[in-house]
């Protein structure tokens, strides 16, 4: 089961190399990266308004989770949680 976000839950997070994040808060709690499982980006709608993001699949050690990191405004956002 996962729980999807809409919109998407402002986060903060801790980036490594290159702006890879390597840990972030939820629920006041620190959550650690435990591994990247996949990276993508997404740009659309430059004919409206624009979407430019760099989203993360990752694995914690208490949950697997969607993130992603918005190109326009430089915020981090938590999208689904996987139980």
């Amino acid at each position: 089961m996962a729980k999807f976000y809409n919109p998407a839950i402002p986060i903060k997070v801790h980036e490594g190399e290159n702006g890879i994040p390597t840990g972030f808060a939820y629920n006041r709690k620190p959550v650690k990266v435990g591994r990247i499982r996949r990276q993508w980006r997404i740009r659309e709608g430059w004919w409206r308004e624009e979407i430019a993001r760099e989203y993360f699949d990752l694995e914690t050690g208490r949950f697997a989770c969607t993130i992603y990191r918005d190109l326009i405004d430089k915020g981090w956002y938590l999208q689904r949680i996987y139980d």
